[in-house]
């Protein structure tokens, strides 16, 4: 798998309208619905807007309608898009640009517009992306090509052109920002690259999907290693071992956390996967499903859980271990210290402010529980 966060196949259907060529730009899921949006810290740290009132209500409600979109842009085909957003925005990919809308819904922006090299009847997919200081961060294949190299991407918040921060050898396969530098993983191994531009170094020759967790990047390996490499470089730390099926990787408030799929019995209870929470050196596991987006908020996991038939499912699982909850229709998720932001296409029983059907970002408040 290519990406920070590996995903199974079809974390929501893709809505065809016309038959479409799909070119996955940035990742290796096959016939996908579209990153999460890396998250590398809790996301209650991001800072409300002040005076804004709430953000969220006790039901969900439509912040981005993808459907007029698609007419605008003239697309033939649909995918739920990753997300990311700071204290006032949304930001997504759309077609061959950038977007951004308040996360109150209001109008939506397009900040830049990428220069793909592509047929019109080519369908843009996207997986990673990240906003940190005032800047939005993602990697694609300007070609469509899934073999070759990929540019690594700085786009300002507030609009303007795309600026390359480095070329990646290879396909990407893990994504991850702190407050100054971008990291990425690819056949070299891990590398920095600061937000300005600048050199880019080669951290560890370690593979895998990565997070920042503190001062060390967090990787989970394919051999079902966890381990920390410093944000300066050097030799890792292995944190645990035997960890099969291992992604996700994430910082639980200064703890490290990661999705176990392996079938290993001694790691937790019998389930599909565990969520694993290293703290104090030992780790404690809770059930959960294969994740096609985790994050956590300090208190509780948010999870997509993929769907080949249907628009997957937004899950709530404390950390506590208590009983999961099924939120709403969901394919990517983001969250701040109110609401969970999800996208999805075709999100059976959400409200839709268009006829084209309930496609689009919803917010909600986090403690919400679906019908």
């Amino acid at each position: 798998m290519r990406m920070t966060r590996s995903r199974p196949a079809n974390p929501a259907r893709t809505w065809t309208v016309s038959a479409a060529v799909v070119v996955n730009l940035a990742a290796s899921w096959a016939a996908c619905a579209g990153r999460v949006a890396p998250q590398d810290s809790p996301a209650a740290a991001v800072s409300p807007p002040v005076d804004a009132g709430p953000r969220c209500g006790p039901t969900p409600v439509e912040v981005v309608d993808f459907n007029p979109l698609v007419r605008q842009f003239g697309l033939i085909a649909l995918g739920a898009m990753p997300i990311a957003m700071d204290a006032t925005n949304i930001y997504f990919p759309f077609g061959r640009g950038l977007m951004r809308a308040p996360i109150q819904g209001g109008a939506v922006t397009t900040l830049t517009t990428f220069d793909f090299t592509l047929p019109s009847n080519v369908i843009v997919e996207y997986q990673d992306l990240i906003v940190k200081s005032s800047s939005a961060f993602l990697h694609t294949n300007l070609d469509g090509n899934d073999d070759n190299d990929e540019q690594i991407l700085s786009v300002p918040a507030q609009g303007g052109s795309a600026v390359s921060l480095a070329t990646s050898h290879g396909v990407v396969q893990g994504f991850a920002a702190d407050a100054n530098t971008v990291y990425f993983v690819d056949s070299d191994g891990i590398q920095s690259v600061p937000q300005s531009g600048g050199n880019v170094r080669v951290l560890t020759s370690t593979t895998g999907e990565i997070a920042v967790v503190g001062a060390n990047i967090v990787v989970t390996t394919p051999d079902g290693n966890v381990l920390a490499v410093p944000i300066q470089g050097g030799s890792p730390t292995t944190l645990a071992t035997g960890q099969g099926g291992a992604k996700f990787p994430l910082a639980c408030g200064s703890d490290v956390c990661w999705y176990f799929g392996g079938s290993e019995a001694a790691m937790g209870p019998t389930g599909p996967g565990y969520i694993a929470h290293l703290a104090g050196g030992n780790i404690s596991t809770i059930s959960a499903s294969p994740p096609a987006d985790l994050v956590f908020d300090g208190t509780d996991f948010f999870e997509t859980v993929p769907c080949d038939t249907c628009s997957g499912a937004l899950v709530r699982l404390p950390i506590s271990g208590a009983a999961p909850v099924t939120m709403a229709p969901g394919a990517y998720v983001v969250v701040d210290d109110e609401c969970a932001y999800f996208s999805v296409v075709e999100g059976a029983a959400l409200p839709s402010s268009s006829s084209g059907g309930p496609s689009g970002i919803y917010s909600v408040e986090k403690s919400y529980t679906g019908p």
